[in-house]
């Protein structure tokens, strides 16, 4: 009995020890890093555990050694929020008829001049029907507001509202912009709108994967990528911003897949800030067009050496449309990416942003057909069809 309570006081000083070192700032002992690693020396005798314990913890190379800036705020949910709710608004679409159709989402507020981003299936509902059609926006502090739909891309889910009442002296609060490019999967996000028309609601969670390709969830005709996170996105935070932790949009709140919890999908705002430039100035969204779809395979190799199974991505065509750009130039169902502009192909990602947005620029496809290597292919970006 005695030897297992001694056991146990040992295991339970280990366990506050790490608890110390894991998050107790360092204040008198040059051995307690925000984060320790290593092993734990096993003790013959009672005496001295601590020390011993403390002694045997090393610091995490990838964080300074009692840095204050790598410690969060008690209240680093709430700093995000304060400098993000500001600009974030609720949307609601009302249509005259007999049933009477409405329907809600959220946005934010882009520039001073009251541009408001949200999703296109928030406001889709202002071009059906013939009834009086109106698009109330209502502000984070409680005004309700007059808006228009400026311009919607159905494709990529992202529309541009106006708002028609802004003063010549109005000081609008604008959300800050950052670069989802930058994304690694795990860091925190905090999600803003207003799910089931609950206004100035906040959900938070982490970044679970930075780029779900859209055929990963069904959706084939749609070559975006999303940002999956586990924070809770619900009707009505549709269009919202997903922020971090600086405040700073890094995607729009899009959709979660039903009747599961911690699956959902944010438009990186990289992406977006695209199509969004091209309806403030175009009123519609012009795209390349090549031809062919892709999808990402795994293909399974042998070690040569270790007698070890070894996973390689490989981007492969699985269509290549009559006539189009691509099969003018000789490729094939079937032919796998392995350079784009010279550059290795590691993602889908890779190859749609060598093609951009730019109508008539050149780009080289170097492929694989049946294990051979073929000579480059050369292909011109032309505008795509109508309704592609």
């Amino acid at each position: 009995m005695i030897g297992m309570l001694r056991r146990l006081v040992r295991r339970t000083s280990a366990v506050a020890l790490v608890g110390v070192c894991g998050w107790q700032a360092c204040d008198d002992a040059d051995y307690l890093p925000r984060f320790t690693g290593g092993g734990v020396r096993k003790q013959q005798h009672s005496s001295g555990i601590m020390a011993s314990l403390v002694k045997c913890t090393t610091p995490n190379p990838f964080v300074s050694m009692c840095d204050p800036s790598q410690y969060l705020s008690p209240n680093f949910i709430s700093d995000a929020v304060e400098v993000a709710s500001p600009s974030v608004v609720n949307i609601i679409v009302t249509a005259e008829s007999i049933m009477g159709a409405a329907s809600s989402g959220s946005g934010f507020i882009l520039s001073k001049d009251g541009y408001i981003v949200t999703n296109a299936h928030v406001v889709e509902l202002i071009y059906h029907g013939r009834g009086k059609k109106e698009v109330i926006v209502t502000m984070w502090d409680g005004k309700r507001r007059n808006a228009m739909v400026h311009a919607i891309d159905k494709q990529s889910d992202v529309a541009v509202l106006k708002l028609i009442d802004v003063g010549y002296a109005e000081d609008l609060p604008t959300s800050i912009i950052g670069n989802s490019g930058k994304l690694r999967a795990g860091e925190f996000v905090v999600a803003l709108g207003s799910p089931l028309n609950l206004q100035n609601s906040v959900t938070f969670g982490i970044v679970s994967r930075t780029a779900r390709h859209a055929s990963e969830l069904g959706l084939s005709r749609n070559r975006s990528e999303y940002i999956q996170t586990d924070a809770s996105i619900n009707e009505g935070n549709s269009g919202g911003p997903l922020v971090n932790l600086k405040g700073e949009v890094i995607g729009i709140n899009s959709m979660k897949v039903q009747g599961m919890h911690g699956l959902s999908f944010a438009i990186p705002i990289d992406t977006a800030s695209i199509i969004i430039n091209q309806l403030i100035n175009n009123k519609r969204v012009i795209r390349p067009y090549l031809g062919f779809k892709m999808a990402p395979y795994i293909e399974q190799n042998r070690a040569s050496k270790l007698g070890q199974l070894k996973n390689e991505v490989q981007i492969k065509i699985v269509e290549v449309e009559s006539g189009s750009p691509a099969y003018q130039a000789g490729l094939q169902r079937g032919d796998v990416l392995v350079l784009v502009n010279n550059k290795e192909v590691k993602s889908v990602r890779d190859i749609l942003d060598c093609i951009g947005y730019e109508i008539g620029k050149r780009i080289t496809f170097g492929i694989k057909r049946g294990g051979n290597t073929s000579p480059i292919q050369y292909i011109t970006v032309v505008t795509a069809p109508e309704n592609y």
